[in-house]
């Protein structure tokens, strides 16, 4: 049994000397009961900026009655849910995978949002990808490839997802893991001062581990509530009590005024299913027996033919996960022992019905304080997450299973549809999931326009890439199931065609598989914990309709961009997807089909949008991209 220390999950006890004078602060204002805003020195900034300027006058700005008899709209809330390393190969998200409890995700939030089956992060790795889809940012422009380094290091003054709302008003409070807290805190403090209001410190207890020897999972003898999730979820929903207690508190004192409570923006960063899998007995006990968990078979378990060494990955080959399953060798040409995999699954299994639990305590509290038809809710994943499939575990590459993240959008403010969205209450009956989904090709980036237009405000930046997602919302929700064919055409015309991904791999650490540097695994090291500098090998990737395409190049550290050129290449990537989807079977095993003849008008038109869309991204990208492959030559100018 690891050895954790219990904390008191009624005890939130600072991290930072800051975070105590912004509790003092929050404190003040409560008790001389001022209300709780933007400093006038921030607003000015931020107007002269245009950060956060509203759509809609402000729902926050006043607490007095207006003299008008029109009442401003209805406060639209925000709770924000991302969880850390979740696959997207679950049955509730269009996968294979079926044999998981969560009750809360598919009886209690799918059947009241829209479940976008096919969004796709824009790194596979915690720290980068956070920065990204929390600064609306491709990681290219964020220069965020590793954990050393955030988005604020290119862009000082960018707006941040929670800073907008809190530039408009909102009360923004963080907790757990959101942006990348681990190891180097990327951004630093949690971006505080930043993103979160001064009257809600930020909260985040450190991580239980397992400790060697226990293949990655343990049972810590402790109450739910002394877990690092169950801290954090039981933190967000005590901080929401007390906003709304004290909205109510307000309104008792001045009977006479009409009281607008302050819009929330709640962002909670919930870490399992993440490496270690330490989670109550009980979760563990709630799995089916270890025996009848289902595997893939041998061919799906090893790496796809062609597929080349530069896209192979495992964690078990660098620390933490090197100590965390310091017994499991694994090998891309051969699958782990089954009773192993199985055990694995399991304890994976047993994290993923854990981080449902504190979903559903989260749901839960928005029943209990009448916010379930005011609140919008967002969960995904930051990236997702492979179990052996294609010879690897974890994440940290460019491939499907690694990239496509579940993502659920509930919106009541949209509930347009005919069917009126189930009540976020526990149903007495199982209700069945994926009512309203969407197979648009959408991407994390996406969330942060999304949630401003939900919100009634303003893009702060008009450079940012995403696109919201609320047509897509929409369509989903009126047409409820609909043909392929018609959402393809739906989500076509709004622009939703493609996703991009990128990953870089560095040679400069120590560890590769063993046994398998002659066969090409020079470039097999991942960069989390190195420089920018330390990149030698970035992969590009691009998700279309049928069709996933990768080229690796060898990276300019100095210039802080590809080598676009034929000399650079160090490998392509061409496969065909979606068959098993369009056919209502099984993916087969799919193999690198790049250097088919019959492919190479895909692999031309591809590699043409890859490179236009990434060194639109990078700064001053002077020159065309040259790649005389035979096949596929293709200079863009």
């Amino acid at each position: 049994m690891a050895s954790i220390v219990t904390r008191n999950p009624g005890v939130l006890a600072p991290r930072h000397p800051p975070i105590v004078l912004r509790l003092i602060l929050g404190l003040l204002l409560i008790l001389l009961d001022v209300p709780i805003h933007p400093t006038t020195t921030s607003k000015l900034f931020c107007q002269g900026q245009g950060i956060g300027k509203e759509a809609t006058p402000s729902l926050a700005t006043s607490t007095s009655t207006s003299s008008s008899s029109t009442l401003p709209p209805p406060v639209k809330n925000i709770l924000y849910i991302i969880v850390d390393d979740l696959t997207a190969d679950l049955a509730l998200f269009g996968g294979k995978v079926n044999q998981v409890p969560m009750p809360n995700l598919e009886g209690r939030l799918a059947p009241r949002a829209v479940n976008f089956l096919r969004s796709y992060a824009q790194q596979s790795i915690c720290g980068p990808s956070r920065n990204s889809f929390l600064s609306g940012r491709h990681p290219d422009e964020t220069q965020t490839y590793t954990f050393r380094r955030s988005f604020r290091d290119a862009f000082p003054d960018a707006v941040s997802l929670p800073q907008a709302f809190k530039n408009a008003g909102f009360l923004t409070c963080g907790f757990g893991k959101t942006y990348h807290d681990e190891g180097i805190k990327s951004p630093p403090d949690y971006d505080n001062p930043y993103s979160w209001s001064p009257e809600c410190p930020y909260y985040a207890p450190p991580e239980e581990k397992c400790g060697p020897d226990h293949h990655g999972w343990c049972t810590p003898d402790m109450p739910e509530g002394n877990f690092t999730d169950g801290l954090v979820t039981e933190a967000a929903i005590e901080r929401l009590r007390a906003h709304v207690n004290f909205f109510k508190q307000q309104q008792q004192q001045h009977q006479h005024q009409h009281q607008q409570q302050q819009p929330f923006f709640f962002a909670v960063g919930i870490r399992k299913p993440h490496l270690d899998w330490a989670v109550p007995r009980a979760y563990v006990d709630a799995q089916i027996v270890q025996e009848h968990i289902e595997i893939p078979s041998n061919a799906l378990r090893v790496s796809p033919p062609g597929m080349p060494p530069v896209s192979y990955f495992n964690c078990t080959m660098e620390s933490p996960w090197q100590q965390a399953m310091s017994e499991i060798a694994l090998s891309p040409h051969e699958p782990l022992e089954d009773e192993l995999e199985q055990e694995l699954r399991r304890a994976y299994y047993a994290a993923i019905s854990w981080m449902d639990a504190n979903v559903g305590k989260l749901l839960d509290a928005l029943v209990e304080l009448g916010l379930e038809e005011s609140t919008s809710i967002v969960f995904h994943s930051d990236h997702g997450f492979h179990l052996s499939e294609e010879g690897m575990w974890c994440k940290q590459n460019t491939r499907e299973i690694g990239t496509r993240v579940p993502l659920l959008i509930s919106t009541p403010s949209l509930s347009t549809s005919s069917k009126k969205p189930a009540a976020l209450a526990a149903p007495t009956e199982q209700v069945a999931a994926g009512e309203m989904h969407s197979n648009a090709i959408v991407q994390l980036v996406d969330i942060y326009p999304t949630l401003l237009e939900l919100a009634g405000l303003a893009l702060p930046d008009l450079s940012l890439r995403g696109k919201s997602l609320v047509p897509l919302l929409r369509y989903a929700q009126v047409a409820g199931n609909s043909t392929a064919a018609a959402a393809a055409a739906a989500a076509a015309a709004d622009g939703f065609v493609a996703a991009f991904s990128q990953y870089p791999r560095c040679l400069s650490t120590p560890l590769a598989p063993s046994g398998l540097a002659h066969e090409g695994f020079l470039w097999n090291r991942q960069c989390a914990m190195l420089g920018n500098e330390k990149i030698d090998v970035m992969g590009y990737s691009i998700r279309v309709e049928g069709w996933r395409y990768t080229e690796w190049y060898q990276w300019e550290g100095r210039r802080s961009r590809p080598r676009w050129s034929a000399e650079g290449q160090v490998a392509v990537e061409l496969y065909e997807m979606d068959k098993g989807r369009q056919e209502g079977k099984e993916e087969d095993v799919t193999p690198n089909v790049v250097e088919d003849g019959r492919f190479q008008d895909v692999r031309a038109r591809l590699s043409r949008i890859l490179y236009e869309h990434f060194s639109s991204l990078q700064r001053e990208q002077k020159e065309g991209k040259e790649v005389g492959i035979e096949g596929a030559s293709v200079t863009v100018e």
